[in-house]
């Protein structure tokens, strides 16, 4: 059952589009105004360098090495942990705004509002395309699952899909209707059967990946759309939710 907690509350000046955790009490944020920052408790480090409109997304590596952003540009940039103040590399090849990143290893994941779910070799520059798949609408937002297995997407009809990546295709397996448009998925690090999901609502919602299931019933806290979700990869069911209300907010999840 998921019932959600209230722990903490960081105001910050923009808008966060998205959230990622990095390390115990940090985590990196893509703001509305271009820019991608380190937050934590003790204050905010803008990383050098930023896209030039609005930043939406953010994965941090497996590593945690590499921050990768999207912005609504087209261009994927992606900096190196180990030197911070060096400016990112940039990876274009989408033909609109990037949605959605997320790492599996070195392998970097992208969808765009363009429809295409594209993957990337990060292990050298410049990166090169492993898979580009068209998903026959905008593709609002993607994630891999299961290490890489499956891959979970969110269009502009209202639907999110989940498919599996095994073979040399990405096969299908299920697609389920949504009462808005899915901006954010999220797997949980520590229940591989479940990932948490944020829409064009003030409101988490938490589906089951085999067949896309409601876990349970939504979380409620924010009052505007919610566009940055991160699990917390250190303690298990510790949510991250980052909105338009310019507030980020920390949940504990019974998982």
């Amino acid at each position: 059952m998921a019932t959600g907690e209230i722990e903490a509350e960081i105001e910050v000046d923009c808008g966060v589009a998205d959230l990622c955790g990095l390390e115990e009490g940090q985590f990196v944020a893509a703001c509305d105004d271009g820019t991608v920052r380190v937050i934590h408790s003790g204050g905010v480090l803008p990383l050098p360098s930023c896209h030039d409109d609005m930043t939406i997304t953010v994965a941090v590596s497996p590593e945690r090495k590499m921050v990768a952003s999207g912005g609504a540009d087209g261009v994927i940039l992606c900096w190196d942990l180990h030197e911070p103040a060096n400016d990112p590399y940039r990876q274009e090849g989408h033909k609109d705004g990037v949605t959605a990143v997320d790492w599996s290893g070195n392998i970097l994941l992208s969808s765009s509002k363009d429809g295409r779910i594209c993957v990337w070799d990060a292990r050298n520059k410049p990166w090169q395309p492993v898979a580009r798949v068209k998903v026959g609408s905008m593709a609002l937002t993607a994630a891999f699952c299961r290490n890489g297995e499956r891959i979970l997407v969110g269009t502009e009809n209202l639907e999110i899909h989940g498919h599996d990546l095994r073979g040399q295709a990405m096969t299908p397996m299920w697609r389920e209707k949504v009462k808005a448009p899915v901006r954010k998925i999220r797997p949980c690090p520590h229940n591989s059967n479940i990932c948490a999901i944020s829409m064009d609502l003030p409101a988490v919602h938490i589906l089951q990946v085999d067949n896309g299931d409601e876990f349970d019933k939504p979380i409620l806290g924010h009052t505007d759309f919610i566009r940055g979700l991160s699990w917390d990869p250190q303690y298990a069911g510790k949510l991250l939710t980052g909105s338009w209300d310019k507030t980020v907010k920390e949940w504990f999840i019974k998982i």
